[in-house]
């Protein structure tokens, strides 16, 4: 990589483009030994680089999850810094195919195996143009894919629960009314018996015979004979 320096230098320079980390040859590389800036670049563990997951710093020889990004950082930005990865790992937006940026806080996305590195060249003002020790990662297990969810089984609709059928209530027999018992008549009372009339018996008249009245009247001495009638009566109770 290649630091900004400042504009004195940059118009002391032969080619003034080479300053800019943007500007900076693809084709030139950002390791100790390469002339830049008419100076040969040298090693430098003055500075450090790193990459940190939601803001929380990754050891360097640690481990990536495959296909996540990172964002990659540098221990001081003052002066002018330009980064470099490699090995598959590819900045957000960058430049060189993607392998160099010049803005702490760069996205890098990991890919999905292999080791890769991450290295930064930093100067400042007129001096050598320095390069960070190497920050090494290795690809880690893939997370395990999440098993998709299963779509809710719909509840099933309840067959519409029939109405019961009403059992007739059996209507009762009628009781027969209780049949009273007859009343008994109370014995006729016996009149005593009717007396029969007693008839009273006849009186018996005597029968006069034929006799002249002119008879009835002598002499004391002579008998009236008479014919007595007796009826018997009979009686029925």
């Amino acid at each position: 990589m290649i630091l900004l320096f400042p504009l004195l230098v940059l118009a002391l320079t032969a080619n003034s483009a080479t300053a800019w980390p943007s500007r900076m040859p693809c084709g030139r590389s950002l390791t100790a030994g390469t002339s830049i800036m008419g100076v040969a670049a040298t090693d430098s563990s003055d500075r450090t680089v790193s990459f940190q997951r939601d803001g929380t710093d990754i050891a360097c020889g640690s481990t990536y999850v495959p296909g996540e990004t990172l964002t990659l950082h540098i221990s001081s930005t003052s002066d002018m810094y330009l980064f470099e990865v490699a090995g598959g790992a590819t900045f957000s937006n960058g430049d060189c195919s993607n392998t160099r940026k010049s803005s702490s806080g760069a996205i890098v996305v990991m890919p999905s195996s292999g080791d890769i590195t991450a290295k930064a060249g930093w100067a400042s003002g007129k001096s050598v143009v320095k390069i960070t020790e190497l920050c090494t990662l290795s690809a880690g297990t893939a997370p395990p894919t999440a098993a998709p969810t299963p779509a809710p089984t719909a509840t099933p609709t309840k067959a519409p629960t029939a109405a019961p059928t009403p059992v007739p209530i059996p209507t009762p027999a009628p009781s027969p009314a209780p049949t009273r018992a007859p009343i008994p008549s109370p014995p006729p009372t016996t009149s005593p018996p009717t007396s029969s009339p007693t008839t009273a018996a006849p009186t018996i008249s005597p029968t006069f015979s034929p006799t002249s009245l002119d008879n009835m009247g002598g002499a004391s001495s002579k008998t009236l004979p008479y014919a007595v009638t007796i009826t018997t009566l009979l009686f029925i109770s």
